[in-house]
């Protein structure tokens, strides 16, 4: 019991010791101003191209309402989840309330690309295939044939 009464006494020694007190003040001197850094020069984002005719007839805010797998088992959509394919070839997803990516989008011969500039897929080029396509509803299956999304036009 000596002995642990002991240790503690000692480690609580070091401790004290160890924090100590307050360092010693140093005179102020007058320090220089810091020179005003450069500011890296800001990476453009790439304007869009002009939308083909297939990409303007679907440029509008979709709203996703059910997906099926390969195995064909649909799933409903819990919550929202919007595809805002925009006029000016940008696009914005949104999951709940909060954007979850951007950035640009074209059809060409049935093939929608979107471009992503934000989100978990930034930088990275994510294409579907448009099997339907009218006023009010979109279909469009990804490239590996691994699912079938289907939106209904919110506007």
């Amino acid at each position: 019991m000596k002995r642990t009464n002991f240790v503690w006494a000692t480690a609580l020694a070091f401790t004290m010791i160890a924090c100590g007190g307050e360092a010693p003040k140093q005179e102020e001197k007058e320090k220089p101003e810091p020179e005003p850094k450069e500011e890296a020069p800001k990476k453009e984002e790439p304007k869009p191209e002009a939308l083909s005719e297939e990409g303007q007839k679907i440029a509008k805010k979709w709203a996703m309402k059910e997906f099926t797998h390969t195995d064909g088992k649909k799933e409903e959509v819990k919550g929202k989840q919007i595809l805002h394919l925009k006029a000016d070839g940008t696009f914005e997803q949104v999951f709940g309330e909060k954007t979850v990516a951007t950035g640009t989008w074209n059809v060409k011969d049935k093939n929608l690309t979107m471009k992503h500039l934000t989100g978990a897929e930034k930088d990275q080029t994510e294409k579907l295939v448009v099997k339907e396509a009218t006023d009010k509803k979109l279909v469009t299956v990804d490239d590996g044939g691994k699912m079938t999304e289907t939106y209904e036009a919110t506007e």
